[in-house]
C-alpha cells in the first residue's frame, strides 16, 4: 500500500495534519493556529508534484501553489497586524483578481463564452 507515492503522500499529509493541529492548540495567538491548513496544502502539493513549481508559473496548477504561498503570507501578516477593515476588502477584490490571473490565457484568446461566463461569476 506504501510503495504507491500517491498514498505515501496521502498518509504523510494526514499525519503533518495531525501533529500540527495538535501543536497549534499550544501556540499563544490565532496567527500561528491559522497557518496549519496552508502548511498541510502546500506540502501535499509537494509531495504530489515532487517540485517547486517554475516561475514565474505558466499553468494553473503552478499559480495555485504560488497564490496559496502569498495567501498564506499575506494572511499571517494580517493576522499579527489584526487589521478587520483590510481583510474585508481583500476578501471583496483579491478572489476576482486570483480568477483573472488563472484565466488570462482564456480571456485573451477572444472567446467570447468564457469571457460571459467569467463575467457572470
Amino acid at each position: 500500500m506504501l510503495d504507491n507515492p500517491i498514498m505515501g503522500a496521502a498518509l504523510s499529509c494526514f499525519l503533518l495534519g495531525l501533529a500540527l493541529s495538535g501543536l497549534a492548540r499550544l501556540a499563544p495567538t490565532a496567527a500561528v493556529q491559522s497557518l496549519v491548513s496552508p502548511a498541510i496544502f502546500l506540502t501535499s502539493y509537494l509531495l504530489a508534484y515532487q517540485r517547486v513549481p517554475p516561475f514565474p508559473p505558466i499553468g494553473a496548477t503552478s499559480k495555485i501553489f504560488y497564490i496559496a504561498l502569498g495567501a498564506t503570507l499575506v494572511g499571517f501578516i494580517l493576522d499579527l497586524l489584526a487589521i478587520r477593515r483590510l481583510d474585508r476588502v481583500l476578501a471583496l477584490i483579491v478572489p476576482g483578481l486570483i480568477a483573472g490571473w488563472i484565466g488570462l490565457p482564456r480571456f485573451t484568446s477572444g472567446d467570447l463564452d468564457v469571457v460571459a461566463t467569467a463575467i457572470a461569476l
